[in-house]
């Protein structure tokens, strides 16, 4: 799959200050490549485009550009290709769309089927991890091969903890909401359903959950009602 097969996209442009005024402000899909084309290597054939994404930004598509030029501490996903751009240019072509998270999700459904995996810099969504569950998963990239084999709830357990140690040093304190952590992680724009998360962390990832639970994880303990502590946890704040 590349860039050259999609319709209706914009002409490119470098992912860069200068060309933001050219970027709308309406909601829209978008993909990023290197600046000038390549082709990447995938586990199945080559392509050009490095990401898809998509935003219903009340700016819309120039709001999002703007955000991987100047990340917040808590846009993870910004800081991510924000650094990746620094060493590597990017260019961005996007597409106006009412739905843009619908032909995200099916841009990357094919992609995934063509190449047997996602573009390099897109993380794996939970509908794709869940065809994943039982095999290994080769992912390949220009410096290393890693052998993983994907588990739903470990991926969870991962996100509800990065955002509870960033919360713990961001309020100075170990003491925790469920809400809290529930917020963080939309704003991450995560996968998992507000029930999902909760459960993990009432239950699941709880040393004392009530006894009508069987946790998985002794990551969190309930320290009062609805508050939670992170059992272990490194202050360097």
């Amino acid at each position: 799959m590349n860039s050259s097969e999609l319709k209706n996209f914009s002409k490119w442009h470098p992912l860069q200050q200068s060309s933001l005024v050219a970027v709308p402000k309406k909601w829209g899909t978008y993909i990023f490549r290197k600046s000038g084309g390549g082709q990447i290597g995938r586990l199945n054939g080559s392509s050009d485009i490095l990401y898809i994404g998509s935003t219903k930004n009340r700016r819309g598509l120039n709001q999002r550009m703007r955000q991987y030029l100047h990340p917040g501490p808590t846009q993870l996903t910004s800081l991510r290709i924000n650094k990746f751009m620094k060493e590597t240019p990017l260019e961005v072509a996007w597409c106006i769309t009412d739905e843009p998270e619908n032909m995200e999700h099916e841009l990357l459904k094919r992609y995934s089927q063509e190449h047997n995996e996602l573009p390099p810099l897109n993380h794996a969504t939970k509908h794709l991890l869940k065809k994943q569950l039982e095999e290994s998963v080769s992912i390949q990239d220009s410096v290393s091969t890693v052998l993983i084999k994907p588990d739903i709830d470990t991926v969870c357990r991962d996100e509800i903890l990065d955002c509870a140690r960033q919360l713990v040093k961001q309020k100075g304190q170990n003491r925790l909401t469920v809400k809290e952590i529930v917020n963080c992680m939309k704003g991450r724009r995560t996968v998992y359903k507000e029930s999902t998360i909760r459960t993990h962390v009432v239950s699941k990832l709880c040393a004392n959950a009530p006894r009508h639970h069987t946790p998985k994880y002794s990551d969190f303990e309930r320290i009062g009602r609805g508050i939670y502590r992170l059992v272990s946890v490194a202050y360097d704040f």
